[in-house]
């Protein structure tokens, strides 16, 4: 300390300085003693006071860690001279607390920083105090989001989270750990890498954990189809069938079903449970948008078995004339396309087995009922019948006669004749040559469509080239036959054969009483009347046998007179009709004279 003392007449100045103040030290009362001689001295105390400016310290004294939601109390302790009177609390934000020397608060994660606080007691400048408050939380607020590439390229997940303290992170994919960090990178990433990748964090305080996914695209390609190819299947009518569309592209085609144009259904898959109008090309449609749509089809083939058979004409009855053509056709729906059979009263037609039936020159014998028959793998169906009418007259035939000669004392003559015709109401006629000859006529019915006539011939005067014409007449036609009035002259009886060619008459010759025996027998006599119809000479025919082997037929003609060669009708019947007639094949070449001949009786009439 420093004293100064000065003395000016009656007055003393006497100056005390100190120096370095410390409040501990010189903060204090002082004194002051003035004296002289007087007796009475002069004391004056005065207390010296030292301002000190405020400091500051946070308790706890070092930097702290809490957990959230916590309670936290930070205080403050201050030293200066006049005490601290104000106190400001900062936020780690920035933002002001309202707190006096201790500052409360409960812990949030935004709550970590610095807090600092100013204190201020008048004195000189404001002291700062600061603590470091750490604010620990479990992993929170996960961020990712899902992934799609394509096949082949670089693929980089990345995951974010809070937490405190800072998390730990990795990357599971079923069960397996892929990568640690917030980053997973996949090179060259394949259609097997795309798929659900689990991101998992955790800390000392908690976990947590988030699913995302990568999807994997093939790159852009057109579509192609691996099924069907150009085929055609077989289904029978009423089975389910399934359409397979095989297609491949990126994005995945979408695929369509087409019929004639129109879109009956959509998918990989199209069934149906077919129906005989189903036969038809079916095509697949592959789009996706890129490129151009790619098409393939696949045929069905829808088999049925024959129905809706019929013949046509379609009539229950048909009537033709002897000699006339058969044509009748045979028509029918079925898949595949049927053969055809035709049944003539029950029986097989083996020689005709198209859907036409064509019988040139028809017979008697071919009247009946005629039905077709088609029939496919799937089964036949045979046709409602129509029955074929024959119409006809045959020749007019001599079975025998009463008295077959002429004479002066024997005016009479009777002929027996004998007419087969359908219909059977047939007429006979018989008119005479000259006035003198007088003819009477009576019938009877003989057999369904048969009858027979008695002609009793009366001459009343010789009339010696007499001539009788019979005239037999229904719808079909006329069949005449004259008899004439000649001398007397030999009736001879001639030998003849002929060959037939077609084999399955052998089973017919095993037994003369058999029905196919007689219906050869009488097919050839129907051949040789045909032949020798109208030849004046010819008196009778007869079928005498057969020779097995080449199938020889042995006939004898009762001729009257001398005749150079009695064979000449026949050649001339087969040169125009053909070898194939009456069912019968006969070889032209083989009509010859047999070895026996020898004379027979004598005849007029």
């Amino acid at each position: 300390m420093d004293l100064d003392v000065q003395a000016n007449l009656n007055v003393l100045n006497i100056t005390f300085t100190l120096r370095n103040l410390s409040r501990k030290a010189d903060e204090m009362y002082y004194r002051i003693t003035a004296y002289n001689d007087d007796p009475d001295s002069s004391v004056k105390n005065t207390k010296l006071n030292v301002d000190v400016p405020s400091s500051c310290e946070i308790y706890p004294g070092k930097n702290i860690t809490v957990n959230e939601t916590d309670n936290v109390s930070l205080n403050v302790t201050t030293t200066g001279n006049p005490p601290v009177y104000e106190y400001i609390w900062t936020h780690p934000n920035g933002s002001r607390l309202t707190a006096n020397s201790t500052l409360i608060f409960t812990a949030s994660r935004q709550d970590t920083g610095t807090y600092k606080v100013s204190v201020y007691n008048g004195v000189g400048d404001r002291s700062y105090c600061t603590r470091h408050v750490t604010v620990q939380y479990p992993p929170d607020r996960i961020t990712c989001s899902n992934k799609t590439v394509l096949e082949g390229d670089d693929v980089q997940l990345v995951c974010s989270a809070n937490g405190n303290p800072p998390p730990d992170m990795m990357w599971i994919r079923n069960g397996n750990i892929q990568g640690m960090g917030s980053t997973l990178l996949i090179k060259g990433v394949t259609k097997s890498e795309g798929g659900t990748y689990t991101f998992f964090t955790n800390n000392s305080l908690g976990y947590k954990s988030i699913e995302i996914s990568i999807t994997v695209q093939i790159r852009s390609k057109s579509p192609e189809i691996t099924n069907p190819y150009k085929q055609v299947i077989l289904f029978n009518e009423g089975k389910d069938v399934s359409l397979v569309c095989n297609a491949s592209g990126y994005p995945v085609p979408n695929i369509t079903w087409t019929k004639h144009g129109t879109v009956i259904g959509v998918g990989r898959i199209f069934k149906t449970r077919v129906k005989r109008n189903d036969s038809s090309c079916y095509t697949c449609t592959a789009d996706n948008g890129i490129g151009h749509a790619k098409n393939a089809s696949i045929c069905l083939d829808v088999q049925y078995p024959p129905s809706n058979v019929k013949i046509t004409p379609s009539i229950a009855s048909t009537f033709l004339k002897e000699g006339d053509n058969l044509s009748l056709y045979c028509q029918g729906d079925s898949n595949p396309d049927p053969t055809y059979a035709w049944r003539h009263s029950g029986e097989l037609l083996t020689s005709q087995q198209s859907r036409s039936l064509i019988i040139k020159n028809i017979n008697q014998r071919q009247n009946g009922l005629y039905r077709c028959e088609a029939k496919n793998r799937l089964g036949f169906v045979l046709s409602k019948p129509i029955e074929v009418v024959v119409q006809y007259l045959d020749p007019l035939e001599v079975i025998g006669s009463s008295n077959k000669s002429y004479s002066q004392s024997n005016p009479l003559v009777l002929f027996n004749l004998s007419i087969n015709a359908y219909p059977s109401n047939t007429s006979l006629s018989c008119s005479p040559s000259a006035p003198n000859i007088l003819t009477t006529i009576t019938s009877h019915d003989a057999g369904l469509n048969g009858k027979q006539y008695l002609v009793f011939v009366v001459i009343q005067n010789d009339v010696d080239n007499a001539s009788i014409l019979c005239k037999a007449e229904n719808s079909v036609g006329v069949r005449e036959r004259t008899f004439y009035r000649r001398p007397i002259l030999l009736k001879e009886s001639f030998a003849g054969q002929f060959r037939l060619t077609y084999p399955k008459w052998q089973d017919n010759l095993q037994d003369v009483k058999s029905a196919g025996y007689n219906d050869l027998k009488q097919k050839c006599i129907k051949i040789l009347q045909a032949a020798y119809l109208g030849v004046p000479y010819l008196a009778a025919i007869k079928v005498k046998d057969f020779i097995k082997g080449s199938i020889i037929v042995r006939f004898e003609l009762e001729v009257i007179g001398q005749v150079p060669d009695p064979l000449l009708p026949l050649r001339e019947y087969i040169k125009t009709q053909g070898e194939e007639i009456n069912g019968l094949q006969m070889d032209y070449n083989s009509i010859q004279k047999s070895s026996e001949r020898h004379i027979t009786s004598r005849d007029k009439f």
